[in-house]
């Protein structure tokens, strides 16, 4: 959990900053103060902490024990379940989903039940808010991201950038409305229904 966070914030700083990078998304996926989030995969709750500023309520869920203690030091107010995102039913609809950085670490057809699960909890005019890696059009940084993910990722990770988000996310089932480059098109947002 400790590097997770110090990867992320490293990672993030030459594109602004790891807070600066989370609004941004934030702000894509339309959240209105009230609106209840499902955030799947939360990690150590950066992303939720976030979630929360906006004045969402979040339910947020994640299988590492210790990811979450650090999520609830980080974000109180969120709702925090610990379980396999894939074995989520929620009996409750929610007008946001979001996978954070979850997919990179699924093989093709874990991605796919994710996706199946987190368009599941949504109410019918819910949105779903996918983010991960992408591909960046500058050589250079491309080459950056593909030697950090051979390195530090699965390779589930290449194949996803490979694949990539918005393929996945349609050949999932799902309408993707729309996409947004961040950090130089490192990551991409994919707002889908």
């Amino acid at each position: 959990a400790p590097f997770y966070d110090w990867m992320a914030k490293t990672m993030l700083a030459p594109f602004g900053g790891e807070r600066a990078f989370r609004r941004a998304a934030i702000a894509m996926l339309d959240i209105e103060p009230g609106m209840h989030v499902l955030e799947l995969g939360c990690g150590t709750g950066a992303m939720t902490a976030e979630l929360l500023r906006s004045g969402a309520r979040v339910t947020a869920i994640d299988l590492s024990e210790p990811m979450l203690e650090r999520a609830r030091r980080r974000a109180a107010d969120a709702t925090y379940v610990r379980m396999d995102i894939l074995a989520y039913e929620s009996t409750t609809r929610f007008d946001r989903a979001l996978l954070s950085f979850v997919l990179h670490e699924m093989d093709a057809e874990t991605r796919a039940r994710a996706l199946g699960v987190a368009a599941a909890a949504l109410r019918p005019d819910g949105l779903l808010g996918v983010l991960d890696f992408s591909s960046p059009s500058e050589p250079w940084l491309r080459w950056v991201l593909e030697t950090h993910l051979r390195l530090s990722e699965p390779d589930t990770a290449m194949d996803l950038l490979q694949r990539g988000l918005e393929a996945e996310v349609r050949e999932s089932g799902l309408l993707a409305l729309r996409h947004h480059a961040l950090a130089r098109g490192t990551a991409t947002l994919v707002v889908a229904r």
